[in-house]
């Protein structure tokens, strides 16, 4: 029975290792996707056809990484503590809001009342960020 449970701990583990290094892949081939199209836009493209630069685009593509780090953050905190941290939760909502606030506002000038929600959803956010800065159990948090 002790031999089972150690192989089915250590495949179980072997899986998580692979499953990291799936996200970091596709975390990697995402940043320089991104990379390439930014540099590409800005160097390449204005120097020879003379086309702006497609800030938009760029700016989204570099938030929608952000995204995806806070939630890489997220499953190498659970892999590590075997624990899902409120921090980690918060940080990931807040850069998720910030990037769609970003498209929102690049798409078109939302009126006051779309704006206001979401002012009031940042600040309940940052304030639970705060507050779990302040009440943290300790250092294993």
């Amino acid at each position: 029975m002790r031999r089972l449970t150690a192989k089915i701990i250590t495949w179980y583990d072997g899986a998580l290792t692979f499953g990291v290094f799936l996200l970091s892949l596709v975390m990697l081939i995402l940043m320089v996707s991104a990379s390439y199209r930014y540099a590409k836009a800005d160097l390449v493209l204005p120097l020879r056809l003379g086309k702006p630069i497609d800030v938009p685009s760029s700016t989204v593509d570099f938030l929608s990484i952000f995204v995806l780090i806070e939630l890489a953050r997220i499953f190498f905190g659970y892999f590590q503590s075997h624990r899902i941290r409120l921090r980690l939760i918060i940080d990931a909502g807040l850069v998720f809001l910030v990037r769609d606030t970003v498209i929102e506002f690049y798409a078109a000038h939302p009126p006051l009342s779309e704006v206001l929600p979401v002012g009031l959803m940042l600040a309940i956010l940052m304030g639970l960020r705060i507050a779990s800065i302040i009440w943290s159990p300790g250092p294993s948090d």
